[in-house]
């Protein structure tokens, strides 16, 4: 058993060569630093009164070398951001095929971090109109913008920690309303920074801790990838999940670089720590790439499975049909060449019976009489099983049927038993249905007359029809006798009876007659039943086309 857990946890495990990967990439720029690498963008403070100087074609060149660190910010953030639309539309393509309403919520939330970063390219961009200079804006807009990452992500995780909380029920609609208020949150949070008059200092150059707002972020990150994350994972575990927890060491390695190194804009540590939030997007986005691959196979495999087993369900059914065809044509055979020999058994016993010059001892004549009724039960079982075999080679008709009509029938031919019996017999209003009239006859008739035969003392007897889920629901009442509840299934069956030869005549074929007629008229029959109390039967129909 706890192998089996294992393995399944090791399916739902990012691959260690991928883990690895993200750890050299996280490392790689401290590596490189001590090896002498520079990864900022310097340039050299412009002279305006040198400009009038040059010609335009050097004055735009020099403009524009002016401009590689705000277009490196720029790359690097839209990528992030394209990192988490790409995740976003994902997360709900996982979710129309596994119905996990996790994936886009927390996709979203990557997506509204993702949106902050936007936000703040734009206005770093002067996209978005601002009062305040770019050394100012970005820093203070950078840590608001990794605080709201780490909350809303951790918001995102959160939501599935609590016990017995189903989130399927708020839907696409409601996740989508929310984004979309984050969405706008975020706007909000950078609009209002860009248009105020003044915002707090962030960086601190000759400090150890040049960014001391950056811990609150580093803080918060380190608690989600140590505490929050492997929490989530153990109760979800899923290879989006694990690799939530793999994404929080780019995000803790960006807060490091930031905290203890970066001193100004677009520096070697500010620009390492854009790309590593880049790393830190693209890792969730592959979890649930493979997660979204691994649910397509296993969607396919099972549509597979379930095409074989149909495919055999539907040889099962053609070889149970033939099987059913050949025993019905057997005991259509069996059943009719037996009639012939017992009638001459029969015969001759009412000629030995009858013959006055045959000398018989009183033990004789109690073994003839068994005989004869022996015979007679015979009779009856052959011609039950005869009329039961019938039923599966005979065509049935489907038209419409004034059910109403059917029922005056039976109770007219039923006269002599309903008037022996004392029986009340209530009809209520019956409806016009699909079926065929012979079979609904013998339905009703069976049905009846197992009423009659298993009455109290003051039988009544109560016919109706009511509409329920697209069907005719009919029902035969009665106060008889009744049953337990064990028996409601067996007496269906054909052969099955309850009760022995010297309490109730017949041979166990008209309630499995009933039932035959009943599937195929295309509707079901069924019991209701207390012992001592009464029967009700019922049996469905399809209403008038």
């Amino acid at each position: 058993m706890v192998v089996q857990v294992q393995e399944e946890f090791t399916l739902k495990r990012m691959p260690t060569g991928f883990v690895l990967g993200v750890v050299i990439v996280c490392l790689s720029p401290f590596v490189l630093t001590l090896l002498g690498f520079d990864f900022g963008n310097h340039t050299q403070e412009l002279v305006w009164s040198e400009l009038p100087q040059l010609t335009a074609t050097e004055q735009t060149n020099v403009l524009f070398y002016r401009l590689p660190g705000a277009f490196t910010h720029a790359l690097l953030e839209w990528t992030a951001f394209c990192a988490a639309l790409f995740t976003v539309l994902l997360a709900f393509s996982q979710f129309r095929m596994s119905g996990d309403v996790t994936t886009p919520i927390i996709g979203m939330a990557l997506f509204c971090a993702g949106s902050m970063d936007a936000f703040q390219t734009l206005a770093a961009a002067h996209l978005i109109d601002d009062d305040v200079a770019n050394q100012d804006l970005i820093p203070f807009t950078w840590v608001i913008g990794r605080i709201f990452n780490a909350l809303i992500m951790i918001v995102g995780v959160g939501l599935f920690l609590g016990k017995g909380v189903q989130y399927r029920r708020f839907g696409t609609p409601f996740l989508l309303l929310v984004s979309l208020l984050f969405i706008l949150l975020a706007y909000g949070i950078i609009s209002y920074c860009a248009h105020s008059d003044i915002l707090p200092q962030t960086q601190y150059p000759d400090n150890f801790i040049t960014r001391p707002y950056d811990l609150i972020p580093l803080l918060l990150f380190a608690f989600a990838g140590l505490y929050l994350y492997p929490k989530f994972y153990r109760q979800q575990p899923s290879l989006f999940a694990h690799a939530l927890i793999i994404s929080a060491v780019p995000e803790v390695v960006v807060q490091l670089n930031m905290v203890f190194g970066s001193t100004a804009l677009f520096d070697h540590h500010f620009n390492i720590a854009h790309f590593l939030k880049i790393v830190a997007y693209v890792v969730p986005m592959l979890g649930l790439t493979l997660d979204y691959i691994r649910t397509y196979q296993e969607q396919q495999r099972s549509a597979a499975a379930l095409d074989e087993l149909n495919q055999k369900l539907a040889s099962s059914n053609a070889e149970l049909a033939a099987s059913n065809a050949e025993l019905e044509q057997f005991a259509y055979i069996a059943s009719h060449d037996l009639q012939e020999p017992l009638r001459t058994v029969t015969s001759f016993l009412q000629l030995l019976q009858s013959d006055t010059d045959t000398k018989v001892s009183q033990d004789g004549e109690k073994y003839l009489s068994f005989a004869m009724e022996g015979s007679a039960r015979m009779k009856c079982l052959v011609e039950g099983l005869l009329d039961f075999s019938r039923l599966g080679s005979s065509q049935t008709d489907l038209q419409r049927v004034d059910s109403a009509a059917v029922v005056q029938t039976v109770l007219q031919d039923l006269e002599v038993s309903i008037r022996d019996g004392a029986a009340q017999i209530e009809v209520g209003r019956l409806p016009m249905v699909q079926a065929d009239k012979n079979l609904l006859y013998q339905l009703l008739q069976n049905l009846l007359a197992n009423a009659l035969k298993y009455r109290a003392d003051q039988s009544k007897i109560h016919i109706k029809a009511e509409w329920f889920e697209e069907r005719w629901h009919f029902s035969v009442q009665d106060n008889g006798i009744g049953m337990e509840q064990k028996h409601h299934e067996r007496i269906f069956q054909i052969f099955q009876r309850l009760h022995g030869q010297n309490e109730y005549s017949g041979v166990g074929i008209g309630l499995a007659m009933c039932k035959k007629i009943a599937e195929r008229l295309g509707g079901q029959i069924w019991v209701e039943s207390e012992l001592g109390v009464g029967s009700t039967f019922f049996f469905s129909l399809a209403a008038v086309r």
